[in-house]
């Protein structure tokens, strides 16, 4: 080692002092760093750090209720608007039906007078 020393200039000597002074003052800084990072995981060390919020069981058993009303009440919509439909069987008025019948009579008297079975 102390042939490297005597080899060293004088000013590379000076050189890598003044390095060596900032690499001092570098890790002082890192140090102040990490303390006060330390410092801040203590304090919010209560608080979940994942990021994801949690919600009380009341407040789910209000969200719970609160979408049992809803689907409650779209239940009763289609219910009630159902119902009216029901009773009309088909949605085809009387009038249709009945030229529905003479299209397929006519129909059928055309293929049966060609001769055919099927149509």
């Amino acid at each position: 080692m102390n042939t490297l020393l005597e080899n060293i200039s004088s000013r590379l000597l000076h050189k890598a002092a003044t390095i060596q002074g900032h690499i001092e003052e570098l890790k002082e800084k890192l140090r102040q760093v990490l303390e006060q990072k330390e410092i801040s995981v203590t304090v919010s060390a209560g608080v979940e750090t994942t990021g994801r919020r949690r919600m009380s069981l009341g407040a789910r058993r209000r969200i719970a209720a609160a979408q049992r009303a809803r689907w409650a009440k779209q239940r009763n919509e289609t219910a009630g608007a159902a119902a009216p439909t029901k009773s009309r069987r088909g949605g085809m008025s009387a009038a249709g039906r009945a030229r529905l019948a003479e299209a397929a009579k006519r129909r059928w008297a055309k293929a049966k007078a060609s001769g055919k079975n099927a149509l």
